[in-house]
């Protein structure tokens, strides 16, 4: 997880760890060195690696989370391209329904208007 976060932000990344895999990583994802500690024996424990100092700037290293906080605005902003009436919520009970009498329809929609209402 810390090399993907290195390959978002665009900069080099030395993960040590001690116990398990310790790694570094440049800024466009490629493994530079590695050692495990539980494979390397206990006087070898030494990982030597030229790592690059800079990086590239990103996207997302520039603007951050901005293009998810548009989206989430975006379904939050009600659709104000179509105006809404106070009974067009009731357009879609009012329609005929193949196969049902129009006397059917007329008590559906009376009913779905009392709950709502």
């Amino acid at each position: 997880m810390a090399c993907m976060r290195g390959i978002e932000l665009g900069c080099s990344v030395i993960r040590h760890t001690g116990t398990g895999l310790s790694a570094a990583v440049d800024y466009q994802g490629r493994l530079l060195a590695q050692m495990d500690h539980f494979t390397t024996p206990g006087t070898e424990r030494v990982m030597v690696t030229h790592v690059p100092v800079h990086g590239v700037p990103t996207f997302y290293a520039r603007f951050g989370d901005l293009f998810s906080w548009i989206c989430v605005a975006g379904l939050l902003v009600p659709d104000s391209r179509r105006p809404r009436s106070a009974t067009s919520r009731f357009s879609s009970a009012d329609r005929l329904v193949p196969g049902w009498p129009p006397r059917l329809v007329a008590e559906r929609s009376q009913r779905a208007r009392r709950l709502l209402l």
